[in-house]
């Protein structure tokens, strides 16, 4: 199946001066690129690798490790969201899916190795996974992590976005199939 992305990490200098994927305001500038793009080429893949988009672009190019990775993911997720169900509404005959990726960590027989491991995919893959295909939330392990260092950090709250309960409705099942990049 040929296909083309919507974003493969290559946003315009215009829009990450007005705060890129952590800014909500990216939501509606990708529905207007992706109804263009529905229009005109079809099938699409929304965006490629979102755990790379967040973190890799909007976490690890600063200095100081804070909440940009976490707010760009629930933005990134939403912005996936509302293009897949216009998709639907336009009744494209193609398939839309998300293309997720990981690193294909593998563990060892250690119980320790293998907790890494858990923690690792949760952070990785399993935030997407499970928050588009099944619950419209991210997993207990990666909240209950985030949480706990965010109050031994002496802050009152997660620094993690919790979507609400209209926003899961509208994330929950939107990929037509499983694609991963590994």
């Amino acid at each position: 199946m040929a296909s083309c992305s919507l974003y493969h990490f290559g946003l315009p200098q215009s829009l990450e001066d007005e705060g890129g994927w952590r800014s909500e305001k990216i939501i509606k500038t990708f529905d207007i690129h992706a109804r263009y793009c529905f229009r005109t080429f079809g099938d699409v893949i929304t965006i490629n690798e979102p755990y790379v988009v967040a973190v890799g672009g909007c976490e690890k190019a600063v200095a100081r490790i804070g909440t940009r990775a976490y707010k760009a993911a629930y933005n990134v997720i939403k912005a996936h969201a509302k293009a897949h169900s216009y998709s639907k509404v336009r009744k494209q005959h193609g398939l839309v899916p998300i293309a997720l990726n990981s690193d294909c960590r593998t563990s060892a027989n250690s119980v320790v190795d293998q907790k890494a491991t858990k923690g690792y995919l949760s952070f990785t893959l399993d935030g997407f996974v499970r928050t588009i295909f099944t619950a419209g939330e991210y997993p207990a392990i990666m909240k209950s992590r985030i949480s706990a260092m965010y109050s031994k950090q002496g802050y009152l709250s997660s620094r993690l976005l919790e979507f609400t309960k209209e926003e899961k409705m509208m994330i929950i099942g939107t990929t037509d199939f499983f694609a991963l990049n590994c």
